[in-house]
């Protein structure tokens, strides 16, 4: 018997080279503005600069620390001579409480045209901290033609619905934009730091 795999969806997992800079920085000038002013998103109990009201940063003196991180991505992606193309990047940071959560969604929503996103996680505890979970893009499909509404208790062979992003602190994880995600409640006391991205890359 052959198997051919169709369709699959990766996602890369690369370390960031300056996490320990990031990190500092992030915790001592994010971290402690949530501690005083709490969450700035309503219906999520997350405060992020995504929403208005948050701490604003200077993303172009923040970007290029990521800058090595995110090439090494575009080399193994394909975009190797820099010189031919134009990366745009959006970023934005996110800091979950306790009880904070991330709703089911893309990022196809964006005005620009975005080729990848990525998420960094910048102070983040596998052991306390809920992680991301990545949707399978043909979830309809699989609920649909599953034998029973549980699908996770169907045979190995079966395509997962769903899958947790195995992460650790310092990691980048880029995905495409059109994969859902979510972000469970979170049930630690200690915050949930990360950085967000839209990656568009075009020709120079």
């Amino acid at each position: 018997m052959i198997k051919q795999t169709l369709f699959s969806t990766d996602i890369y997992k690369v370390k960031v080279k300056q996490q320990e800079e990031l990190k500092s920085f992030f915790v001592s000038n994010i971290e402690s503005e949530y501690n005083v002013k709490g969450p700035n998103c309503d219906f999520c109990n997350v405060y992020s600069d995504y929403f208005s009201g948050a701490r604003p940063v200077d993303w172009e003196d923040i970007l290029p620390k990521y800058q090595s991180t995110i090439q090494e991505f575009l080399n193994e992606y394909g975009y190797k001579d820099s010189h031919n193309w134009k990366v745009g990047i959006d970023a934005w940071y996110n800091v979950t409480g306790k009880g904070g959560w991330g709703e089911t969604h893309n990022h196809l929503s964006s005005p620009r045209t975005i080729q990848i996103s990525a998420v960094h996680y910048v102070k983040y505890d596998p052991e306390h901290h809920t992680p991301t979970i990545f949707y399978n893009p043909s979830s309809d499909g699989i609920r649909s033609s599953a034998p029973t509404p549980i699908t996770n208790n169907l045979p190995t062979m079966w395509p997962k619905e769903v899958v947790n992003a195995d992460a650790l602190e310092g990691d980048m994880i880029f995905f495409p934009p059109y994969l859902n995600h979510s972000i469970p409640v979170q049930k630690s006391d200690v915050p949930r730091i990360t950085t967000a991205f839209n990656i568009t890359i075009t020709e120079n």
